[in-house]
């Protein structure tokens, strides 16, 4: 167990998997390890059966207990009890009481451990008992809102729909917790051909239409204007078809953000893997929490870290913060205590290695020597590593980081992000470099844009626009800061306060701009609505326009892109080219970087 926690496992399922399965074809029941040895100290009034099941269960109770992952599991199949069980579970009769005070125990025990019991789904001949018992443990031990135990509902049984409909209105009407567990189903080989759907595309229907339903809570009848009330639901999506769990997730995102009820869920794919594998299955679960590290937190980082922690519904429930200098590190532990751990840069390796998320926020000529570090590389495996680092984008830091392995394996996630120094007061315009090609899971973007969100607007941007972003977005609060600078000192040369000129045009600005964001202005509607003919206003325009200042503010940012690209040895056919003495524009050509 904890050889696995080791691996990055976050939570564990242990199945005591003795079962036994009927052939429908053959009409034959055989089990899975049934050769039973008689436990010690077993009356001879016992079933050896159901005393081995037993013990054999309870031992694996013993192997969990991990306090610090996310959730534990104990499942089992209850047909591993031996034919006392299986007889009656298949005439949907009572089982032996040997049984249920066997299942009652291994109940406690489970609770003692703070593990929730999982009950398998098995073959049809048994099913229909499996399903009674599962509804009684249930019915007795989730009261506290929330559920200790969960049934299993096949999507590929035709059936199920009645099944699951039952269920809800015996949680309804007893006032309990239902566990809903949703699988596809496993017993295809065995089972009766008529009781299952015929194509694997209507399985696909049947498992997210229950997944839907549970979340939206509005099902079978459950939810919505003319259904009856929906009841207490937990569920757990089991599957290895990762778009139906990322179809769930994304629909549990969007209803936590819109603030609709919807039903606690933990997609099983999510709990289990703490990293993405090969087939591309994805961290997923809303309810699992992870660790972020921001590495450099100068003014960007430090706007993000002072959002973030403060952030109600964060996804990380450990921040770490990697700085230069020793007072940078005293600041931090000043102003955020015990929110977040702020280490050394001689310590951001061991960091990055702890977190499943990196933002990148160092200085960009510190940027190079960083990725380089020893066991850098190896610490981002697979992880969601977010640059925003100016002049580096995505392409160029893989370069660094892999060279020419192109396998993709192991390798992180690389997203450059461009926000902008108004993130220290939630008010940036974030830019994501996302391609129509992107080979970024869509849950990495997803996560980057709640993380920018927190500090302002966000929107994804095709790669070949994001120096011009840097610009557009990056420069002009510093334009703006000298434009309104020079309005304050006319200002006061013509006799008005600075502290007062300073308050009217900063406000003026402010207010301008919720007109054209908010107010429903256009520049142009804007500039005629404040203009009034032989005006004041007008003569000021005027005059702007008599010395150039609408050419200048164009070639100003004409020239702040073409720097951008400089910097990262790109050339556009709009690039500014150098003047001559004249101040006429010459001809240039730049080489791209090899």
């Amino acid at each position: 167990m904890r050889a696995m926690k080791d691996m990055g496992f976050k939570g564990t399922i242990l199945t005591y998997a003795k079962e036994t399965v009927f052939d429908h074809k053959n009409q034959e029941e055989f089990g899975l390890g049934m050769n039973i040895t008689p436990t010690n100290g077993a009356s001879s009034t016992e079933c050896p059966y159901i005393t081995s099941w037993k013990q054999g269960t309870l031992d694996t109770v013993k192997l969990l207990g991990e306090e610090d992952q996310l959730a534990i599991f104990l499942a089992y199949r209850v047909t591993g009890a031996g034919p006392g069980v299986t007889c009656a579970l298949a005439d949907n009769s009572q089982t032996p009481q040997q049984f249920l005070d066997a299942v009652d125990k291994i109940v406690r025990d489970c609770k003692a451990r703070s593990a929730k019991i999982l009950i398998d789904a098995e073959s049809q001949r048994f099913q229909a008992g499996i399903l009674r018992i599962g509804l009684d443990l249930m019915r007795k031990n989730n009261r506290d809102g929330y559920a200790v135990g969960y049934n299993t509902y096949q999507a590929y049984l035709q059936s199920t729909p009645t099944s699951l409909a039952s269920h809800l209105a015996s949680a309804l009407d007893d006032n309990f917790t239902l566990g809903l567990k949703v699988v596809r189903g496993a017993y295809l080989a065995t089972d009766e051909r008529c009781l299952i759907h015929d194509t694997k595309e209507e399985t696909d229907d049947a498992y997210d239409s229950i997944a839907a339903g549970a979340l939206q809570q509005q099902l079978l009848g459950f939810g919505g204007k003319d259904g009856r009330l929906f009841p207490s639901v937990n569920l757990l999506l089991a599957t290895h078809n990762k778009y139906s769990v990322e179809k769930a997730q994304k629909l549990h995102l969007q209803r936590l953000k819109q603030r609709f009820s919807t039903t606690g869920a933990l997609p099983m794919n999510k709990m289990l893997y703490k990293k993405r594998v090969a087939q591309g299955q994805l961290r997923m679960s809303p309810n699992e929490t992870q660790t972020l590290c921001i590495f450099g937190c100068g003014n960007l980082g430090r706007a993000i870290l002072t959002n973030l922690v403060t952030w109600n519904e964060s996804p990380f429930s450990k921040i770490f913060a990697v700085v230069q200098t020793g007072p940078s590190r005293k600041k931090l532990n000043e102003a955020f205590g015990k929110q977040l751990s702020v280490l050394l840069a001689n310590e951001g390796v061991a960091a990055v290695q702890e977190s499943d998320v990196v933002i990148l926020g160092i200085d960009p000529a510190d940027v190079a020597a960083v990725l380089q570090e020893p066991g850098f590389r190896t610490a981002l495996d697979e992880k969601l590593l977010i640059s925003i680092a100016a002049g580096w984008p995505s392409d160029r830091i893989e370069d660094i980081l892999y060279g020419s392995d192109a396998s993709g394996q192991g390798q992180a996630h690389v997203l450059r992000a461009l926000p902008n120094i108004a993130a220290s007061v939630g008010q940036s315009f974030t830019a994501l470099a996302v391609s129509a090609e992107c080979s970024i899971p869509e849950q990495h973007i997803a996560l980057a844009q709640d993380i920018f969100a927190r500090v302002g607007q966000t929107a994804r941007v095709p790669p070949s626009l994001m120096e011009a972003t840097t610009a557009v977005a990056g420069s002009t609060p510093a334009m703006f800061a000298v434009l309104c600078d020079a309005l304050i000192d006319a200002s006061v040369a013509v006799g008005m306060p600075r502290q007062t000129a300073e308050a009217m045009v900063v406000q003026s600005m402010r207010g301008s701009a919720e007109l054209l964001q908010s107010g429903g202005m256009s520049c142009a509607t804007l500039r005629d609505a404040g203009t009034s003919p032989e005006g004041c206003t007008m003569a000021a325009i005027m005059v702007k326009e008599e010395r150039g200042v609408r050419d200048a503010v164009c070639r100003a940012l004409r020239e702040a892109v073409t720097a951008a690209r400089r910097m990262e040895s790109v050339q556009h056919v709009n690039d500014n080219l150098p003047l001559n003495s004249l101040g006429y524009s010459v001809e240039c050509t730049y080489r791209r970087r090899a």
